[in-house]
């Protein structure tokens, strides 16, 4: 399953990986921040894929 969400800062971005660290098992996250939505979209496909 993949969450995608947007923070307002660094600081929010952080606590909300911590938070979802609690909660569920967490593989990997990636900061897609400045990629356009095709690149994200590519990334998360390969990196299920891996």
């Amino acid at each position: 399953m993949s969450v995608i969400v947007e923070a307002e800062d660094d600081h929010k971005f952080s606590q909300l990986v911590k938070q979802v660290n609690k909660q569920i098992d967490v593989l990997f996250v990636i900061d897609t921040t400045d990629q356009n939505v095709v690149d994200r979209e590519l990334e998360l496909i390969n990196k299920i894929l891996r």
